[in-house]
Formats: structure tokens, C-alpha cells, sequence
């Protein structure tokens, strides 16, 4: 991975199911704030708009995930996350969770989200702020 987000996490019993492993809808929640986090550092959360007000949303298009070995209750994971350069209207997030006490890859997914207006609700190109925003996040 290039700049990946990196994140901690300990697997709580919340997270689990009746056999002590993460159910796979807690794995996309996880992805989910990763992506927020990003959106959050390159300041894309500040275009969303408030409610009525101009704005965008970036609605998920697009998740793939490739469940390697078990997560279990207990477990200490990074989840990193890496923001691809994008390309018109959708970015693409990669994502690797790892177990943080041997390094072995557990979980390898990736998310796309589109770009689209609050006011139209139309699928959009990236604007000219949106694509420097994310390129100076990138190469920082």
C-alpha cells in the first residue's frame, strides 16, 4: 500500500457471533469510518453541505471483500486503508486488516464511492477543488 491510513482495533464482543467471530457486516463498518477519516483529512467532509444547503454525498457503489482467515473476539487488528488516485466520478478505497500481533493478513476488500449531488442527486465528475484536495492529500 502507498499512504494508508492506519488504524487500531481491538474485536469486541459486539462485533462477534455465537462462534467468537466477527460477522462480516461489522468488517464494512470498519471500512466506513476508515473512509470517513480520509474524507475528514482531505476536508471533503466539508463540502456534504448541511441539510437544504448545496452539497454532495458519496454514496458506496461498489464493495468487494476476501475473507482470508477468522477474526475472533479478543483479537488486537490494524485496518489499513488507502485512498487510490481517482479518476471522473468514483474513489476507489483499498482495504487490508491485519492481525497486529503476527502480521498476518486477514481480511483484503476494497470499497468505491460515487460523487453525488445533494441539490440534483446526480452522479458527478470529481470538481476541480475536490481532485486538489485529494491530490495534496496523496502526495503530502
Amino acid at each position: 500500500m502507498g499512504k494508508a491510513l492506519i488504524q487500531k482495533h481491538k474485536v469486541e464482543f459486539c462485533e462477534c457471533d455465537m462462534f467468537k467471530n466477527v460477522h462480516n457486516s461489522k468488517i464494512f463498518v470498519w471500512f466506513e469510518r476508515a473512509r470517513f477519516e480520509i474524507a475528514k483529512r482531505v476536508k471533503l467532509t466539508e463540502m456534504q453541505g448541511i441539510d437544504g444547503e448545496d452539497g454532495y454525498y458519496f454514496p458506496v457503489v461498489e464493495a468487494e471483500c476476501e475473507f482470508l482467515e477468522p477474526i475472533t473476539i479478543g483479537m488486537n487488528t490494524i485496518i489499513k486503508t488507502e485512498l487510490e488516485r481517482p479518476d471522473v466520478a468514483k474513489l476507489k478505497f483499498n482495504h487490508v486488516i491485519e492481525n497486529r500481533k503476527t502480521g498476518a493478513i486477514l481480511v483484503k476488500a476494497y470499497t468505491v464511492v460515487s460523487v453525488c449531488s445533494r441539490r440534483k442527486g446526480l452522479l458527478l465528475n470529481l470538481t476541480e477543488e475536490m481532485q486538489r484536495l485529494i491530490d495534496k492529500y496523496l502526495d503530502e
